[in-house]
């Protein structure tokens, strides 16, 4: 897998490290909004964020004060009662319901592309091999399988720190940066590793993603 670094360790999307259990998908935006040449610390994207429990569709209003082109794939639109009782979801669903739900309704106002539906995986590959896009995926960290470090699994569940208390659900954030049709595996930045990258293989992120939590939520961002 050497051979991935020449192309991908000096991707314009850079390697951010989050800084605690909860702000890995801020940790994305701002390895996002660097790659488009925009000087936003993950610090500053913390300060503006008011909730310690981010959905995706707060990722996508947050994306939104900085860019535009993007889209914001879900096959659920607004939250769901059935994960109120979730041990990820459990504890902050009551106080994030309104919110996110309120989000959601005011997205189209707010010019925020919401699309719903399950965006195959031949689009992933397609969006990321062209190299003209990128993607914040919201998986399932258990699911993470790199085929470089073979422990992307253990350092995403181990940043989320308390929360890490059995092997249901544990959504994390990562950011898609590549596609190789050769090995069928994407290559992606992860918050919670050191390091610079990482290599999935198409199956094992399709697993990831598609797992009970996360409602097959995916950013796509044109990278200028």
């Amino acid at each position: 897998m050497d051979y991935y670094e020449e192309d991908f360790d000096q991707h314009a999307v850079p390697h951010i490290m989050q800084n605690t259990n909860w702000d890995c998908g801020l940790a994305c935006v701002a390895m996002l909004l660097k790659g488009m040449n925009m000087t936003v610390s993950l610090e500053e994207l913390t300060k503006q964020c008011q909730v310690e429990s981010i959905w995706t569709i707060d990722l996508a209003f947050l994306l939104h004060r900085y860019i535009h082109e993007f889209t914001y794939y879900t096959s659920y639109i607004g939250s769901r009662k059935e994960y109120q009782d979730a041990s990820f979801y459990q504890e902050q669903f009551d106080q994030d319901e309104p919110r996110v739900n309120h989000l959601f309704s005011i997205a189209k106002t707010s010019s925020i592309h919401v699309v719903r539906m399950i965006l195959p995986l031949d689009d992933f590959k397609r969006f990321l091999f062209s190299q003209k896009f990128a993607m914040i995926v919201l998986v399932n960290a258990w699911g993470l399988k790199c085929d470089i470090c073979k422990k992307c699994h253990g350092d995403a569940i181990a940043a989320c720190g308390q929360m890490a208390n059995d092997n249901t659900y544990l959504g994390h954030f990562v950011v898609l940066i590549g596609y190789d049709p050769t090995d069928d595996v994407f290559i992606y930045r992860d918050p919670a590793t050191r390091d610079r990258f990482c290599v999935i293989s198409a199956q094992d992120l399709d697993h990831a993603r598609q797992a009970e939590g996360t409602d097959h939520d995916c950013i796509v961002i044109q990278l200028r």
